[in-house]
């Protein structure tokens, strides 16, 4: 900063005025006459708010959500196809203009999708992985070997069974929030022939960090250009709380029956009476306890903490047993 004036910011008038309504005039005065001049900067820049860009993939919890969806699904295929533990996790969600993120040195795939009403977005995914993978769907082991960094022609066609599998996984992923139909529209090696978005163009970009073994990882990239998204975005914005997963129907059936096998106590109660400790205390056997009940009414039927029956006490097969009359509570249906 630069060197400063030592006149106050503000006049004596005007500091006496804005005091008026919280102090007499004298303590206003007193109290100023204690403090120190403020040093005064000597020239004072206009203040601009800052013009803030799109908002990106944090201000959207249903998004987060869908590609959580889409990580597991990916992970449980890859562990299926390697026939072992495979590493795969997010690195990030952020939002970059599609030039950037088309712009890289190393080889990679690029697999272009079309969804009706929508538009195309992209995925890119390092060439070693579609190599390893290629091996694994061929019966290989899906190990480091040379000429990783390039496809071959058979790689290449193969390459679009993977685009085919990521298809599925993009749309179970999208089906509990929105459905959304993806079509391969073009495999490429060469960015210049994609033609996705223009270059300025904001993309929400997620970022898979994928290991397939020791030698073998790296990165696999799903980009939707904003214009893609712009019809859902306020649906992406609620909370990811306000929207029920898809139901997992043998999760659902395996809990429904563990529930049928739970133990439950039941309880029939024929009646209650008040009473005194020293009566209590002066029980003895041979004793009779008025209940107040006669034998035609009703009694509840309890099961744990809740009365769900009215019933008839009575016997059935020389056994005390008890006859449901009325329904008080159904306790809802498993």
């Amino acid at each position: 900063m630069s060197k400063v004036d030592q006149a106050p910011v503000l006049d004596p008038e005007e500091i006496a005025a804005l005091m008026e309504k919280i102090a007499p005039d004298e303590e206003a005065q007193a109290f100023f006459a204690t403090l120190p001049p403020l040093p005064q900067p000597q020239q004072v820049d206009a203040f601009t708010y800052e013009s803030e860009g799109p908002e990106g993939p944090e201000r959207y919890p249903l998004y987060a959500v869908i590609q959580q969806h889409l990580a597991e699904h990916l992970h449980e295929h890859c562990n299926e196809m390697f026939h072992r533990q495979i590493s795969l996790d997010i690195e990030n969600m952020t939002q970059e203009d599609y030039g950037e993120l088309i712009t890289c040195e190393h080889s990679r795939v690029y697999l272009v999708f079309e969804c009706d009403n929508f538009g195309l977005m992209l995925i890119i995914v390092d060439t070693p992985l579609i190599v390893a993978y290629v091996d694994a769907m061929l019966g290989g082991t899906g190990e480091k070997h040379e000429g990783m960094d390039e496809l071959s022609p058979v790689e290449e066609r193969l390459a679009a069974r993977l685009a085919t599998t990521l298809k599925n996984m993009l749309e179970a992923s999208w089906h509990p929030i929105q459905p959304v139909h993806f079509k391969l529209a073009k495999v490429e090696t060469d960015v210049e022939f994609l033609g996705v978005a223009a270059n300025k163009d904001s993309c929400f970009k997620t970022t898979f960090n994928i290991k397939f073994c020791k030698e073998i990882n790296g990165h696999m990239h799903i980009c939707y250009p904003r214009a893609f998204l712009e019809p859902i975005l306020n649906k992406l914005r609620a909370n990811a709380q306000e929207t029920p997963a898809a139901m997992d129907e043998a999760w659902t059936a395996e809990l429904h029956a563990c529930l049928q096998e739970a133990p439950v106590e039941l309880r029939l109660e024929l009646g209650s009476m008040p009473m005194k400790v020293r009566d209590f205390l002066a029980l003895k056997a041979g004793d009779h306890l008025p209940i107040f009940k006669r034998e035609t009414d009703t009694v509840t039927l309890w099961v744990e903490s809740e009365p769900m029956f009215q019933v008839m006490a009575g016997q059935h097969d020389s056994a005390l047993a008890a006859e449901i009359v009325e329904v008080k509570n159904h306790g809802g249906k498993l």
